[in-house]
């Protein structure tokens, strides 16, 4: 992070879910994720939220 690299992060903190659970959250949030792409360079996914952490 202090070097930049990666350029984007996606931490998923979701815990224990089957695939299909996560592939299913990732889906419903994709627009969400991709905007706060365009403002964060590190954005965390969980059950409930998504947070975008400052550039």
């Amino acid at each position: 992070m202090i070097l930049q690299q990666p350029k984007r992060l996606l931490l998923i903190t979701t815990g224990n879910i089957k695939n299909r659970g996560l592939f299913d959250l990732i889906r419903a949030n994709a627009q969400t994720l991709k905007a706060l792409f365009n403002s964060c360079n590190y954005v965390e996914l969980t059950n409930d939220s998504i947070i975008g952490h400052e550039r």
